[in-house]
C-alpha cells in the first residue's frame, strides 16, 4: 500500500484530479432541482457525495505520523487507556474535555484495528460528515430539500480543502458539534407537521440522548447544548398544540434520554470513588482555565490562521446580510420563519460567545462556528426565497456556489495540500526517532508513564498511560494543582509500575522545553523513586528514556530490535 501512496505523491495531478471530481460531483447534485419521482435515491447519492468530497480532500492527512495538534495525540492516548480502564475519570483525566472525546475514538478496536492518529483523523471525518448530515435535515425540515442542499455548500467546500491543522486534526470540539447538529435536526423535526407519534417518539429521544451526552463531550459546549435545549422545548410545545397525547409523550421520552448518559457517567463515579475528582477535574478546572485566560482576544489573529476559512466566514456573512434586508421586508415572511430566523441568530451569538470565553485564540474553537454559520446562511436563503428575491432559481444558486467555490478554490490549489507533498515521507516514517527508541524497551499494550506534554509517544507506540495524566502540565506549572495531581501522579506510577518511564522534556518538544526548570526532577519525590528503581538506558533528543532497575528482558529486547534493524549485527 506504501507504494500507491508513494506513486500518489510523485504524480499529484491523479490526485487533485479525484479530489475535483468528487468536489464538482457534489456541487452538480446540489445545483440539479431533482423530480419527485428520484428524490429518495437522489437524496441518498446527495448526501454520499457529501462524504465523497471530504475523504477524497482529505485522506493524505490521515498519514501524517505525528500529532497535528497537541490535545490530538492527549485525546488518543486517553483512548488507549481506556481499552485497560474505561470508567470516567478513574483511569484517565481528561483535563477540560470530557470522557465521551475519548470513547469515540475506541471504535476502531471493534474491528480489531488499533488506535491511530489515522484512525482519529478519519473518525473527525465522520463527524463532521454526520453533522453535515444533520444540517442537512435540520434546513430540509425548515426550508425546504432544495435550501437544504444548498447550504452545504459552504461548509462542505471549506472542510473539504481546508488543509490547516487545527481544522483537519481530531479535536474535542468534533464530537460536540456533531452531537449539537443531531439535536437541532431533531428539534426542526418535532417542530414540523406531518408526523407519526412513533416518529415524533423516536426523534425526541435522539434529541435528548445527543444533548445529554454534549455536556461530557466538552463543557465549552454547554451554552450551545443549552440554547438546542430549549429549541427542543419550544418545538414539543408547538406539537403540543397539535396533539396532547404525542406531546407527552415525546416530552417525557426526550427527558429520559437526556437523562441517560449523565445518569450512567454519576452511577459510574459514585461506584468508583471519582465523583470528587471529577468534579475538581471538569468543572472546577474549566472555569479556572476561563478565569486564567487573557482578558482579551485579539479576532485578528485568529481569524490571520487560515485564509480558507476567511473566505468561508466572509461568504456566509454576506448572504446572512442579504437575508437580514429580506428580513426588514417583511412581505411574504411567515411566522414559522420569523422563529426560525430567530433560532439562527440566537445559535450564531451564542456559537461567538462559545468562541470568546474562554480568551484563547485556539483556531479550533472556530469549528464551533461551521454549522451555525451554515444554519444562518440556510435561513438567509429562505428569506430571500419567500420575499421574491429568487427571480430565477438556477441562477442564483449557481452565482451563490461560485461565491464560496471559487475563493475556496483560489486559496486551497495555488498553494496545494502540505500533506500530499509530505506523503512519501510521513509512509516511510510511522514512528518518530524517540519512538523507535522507547519500542526497545516496551510492547504495544504495556504501561509507560510521560513526563511532559508528549502523549504522541503513547499513540507511535501503542502503549497505554500508566497513570491518570495524560499530559503533566498541571504537575509543572506552579498553581493549585500541584499538590492534589503530583501524589497521585507518584501513586500511579508505584502501583501501575510502567515498563518505561519518559522525560519529554526537551527543546524540541510541544510545551515544556527545560529540563532545569520542568524536568521531572522538579518533582523531589518523584525523583528520589525514579533514581531507585530506574535506570536511563538512552537520550534521543533530549528525550530521555527510563527502564527499571534490575530487569534484564529490556536489554534482551533491544539485542533483538539491534539484530532485525537493517544494516544490523550479522
Amino acid at each position: 500500500m506504501n507504494e500507491v501512496f508513494i506513486w500518489v505523491a510523485t504524480h499529484p495531478g491523479w490526485y487533485y484530479l479525484v479530489a475535483l471530481g468528487a468536489l464538482f460531483f457534489f456541487l452538480t447534485l446540489a445545483l440539479r432541482i431533482p423530480q419527485p419521482a428520484d428524490k429518495p435515491r437522489f437524496e441518498v447519492a446527495f448526501l454520499a457525495s457529501v462524504l465523497l468530497s471530504l475523504f477524497a480532500w482529505r485522506w493524505p492527512s490521515y498519514l501524517a505520523p505525528s500529532p497535528l495538534n497537541p490535545d490530538e495525540a492527549t485525546w488518543a492516548a486517553g483512548a488507549i487507556k481506556a481499552m485497560v480502564d474505561f470508567a470516567p475519570w478513574h483511569g484517565s483525566n481528561t483535563g477540560t474535555s470530557g470522557p465521551l472525546n475519548i470513547y469515540v475514538l475506541m471504535l476502531p478496536t471493534l474491528f480489531g484495528a488499533p488506535i491511530t492518529f489515522a484512525s482519529s483523523r478519519i473518525i473527525a471525518t465522520c463527524l463532521l460528515g454526520a453533522a453535515m448530515f444533520a444540517l442537512y435535515y435540520a434546513v430540509k425540515w425548515t426550508q425546504g430539500s432544495n435550501v437544504a442542499r444548498l447550504s452545504l455548500v459552504p461548509p462542505v467546500v471549506f472542510i473539504s480543502v481546508v488543509t490547516a491543522r487545527d481544522f483537519v486534526s481530531y479535536s474535542s470540539e468534533h464530537f460536540a458539534v456533531c452531537l449539537m447538529t443531531i439535536a437541532l435536526a431533531a428539534s426542526a423535526y418535532l417542530a414540523k407537521e406531518g408526523g407519526s407519534l412513533s416518529s415524533y417518539v423516536s426523534v425526541g429521544g435522539v434529541a435528548g440522548l445527543s444533548l445529554g451526552s454534549a455536556f461530557f463531550t466538552k463543557l465549552q459546549a454547554a451554552p450551545v447544548a443549552l440554547l438546542i435545549s430549549i429549541f427542543a422545548a419550544a418545538a414539543i410545545l408547538s406539537l403540543r398544540a397539535r396533539s396532547k397525547k404525542a406531546a407527552r409523550y415525546v416530552a417525557l421520552t426526550t427527558a429520559a434520554a437526556f437523562c441517560l448518559v449523565p445518569a450512567v457517567i454519576l452511577l459510574s463515579l459514585w461506584r468508583t470513588g471519582e465523583l470528587d475528582d471529577a468534579y475538581f477535574s471538569y468543572i472546577l478546572t474549566n472555569l479556572d482555565y476561563v478565569a486564567r485566560g487573557p482578558q482579551e482576544i485579539r479576532f485578528d489573529s485568529l481569524l490571520a490562521y487560515s485564509p480558507i476559512y476567511d473566505t468561508f466566514l466572509a461568504g456566509s456573512l454576506l448572504i446572512i446580510l442579504v437575508g437580514a434586508i429580506a428580513l426588514s421586508r417583511r412581505r411574504g415572511i411567515t411566522r414559522a420563519n420569523l422563529s426560525v430566523a430567530l433560532a439562527s441568530l440566537l445559535l450564531l451569538v451564542t456559537s461567538v460567545y462559545v468562541i470568546i470565553k474562554p480568551h484563547r485564540e485556539f483556531p479550533h474553537y472556530l469549528l464551533f462556528s461551521i454549522v451555525p454559520l451554515s444554519f444562518g446562511v440556510a435561513t438567509a436563503l429562505g428569506l430571500t426565497r419567500d420575499v421574491g428575491f429568487w427571480r430565477r432559481e438556477r441562477h442564483i444558486a449557481l452565482l451563490f456556489s461560485v461565491l464560496f467555490v471559487v475563493p475556496g478554490l483560489t486559496m486551497a490549489l495555488p498553494s496545494g495540500s502540505r500533506f500530499l507533498r509530505e506523503l512519501s515521507y510521513n509512509v516511510s516514517h510511522r514512528q518518530s526517532a524517540v519512538a523507535v527508541a522507547i519500542s526497545r524497551y516496551v510492547h504495544p499494550g504495556e504501561p509507560m508513564a510521560v513526563w511532559g506534554w508528549a502523549s504522541e509517544y503513547h499513540v507511535q507506540t501503542g502503549t497505554y498511560p500508566a497513570t491518570h495524566e495524560l499530559e503533566t502540565e498541571g504537575l509543572i506549572r506552579a498553581g493549585p494543582y500541584n499538590d492534589r495531581f503530583r501524589p497521585r501522579f507518584l501513586s500511579d506510577i508505584k502501583k501501575n509500575k510502567p515498563v518505561v518511564f519518559v522525560d519529554a522534556v526537551s527543546p524540541s518538544e510541544f510545551w515544556a522545553k527545560h529540563r532545569d526548570s520542568q524536568g521531572h526532577e522538579i518533582f523531589p519525590e518523584l525523583a528520589n523513586y525514579i533514581r531507585d528503581n530506574y535506570v536511563l538506558k538512552e537520550e534521543v533528543a533530549g528525550v530521555r528514556i527510563y527502564v527499571p532497575k534490575g530487569s534484564e528482558v529490556y536489554e534482551t529486547r533491544r539485542q533483538e530490535s539491534s539484530l532485525a534493524a537493517p544494516g544490523g549485527p550479522g
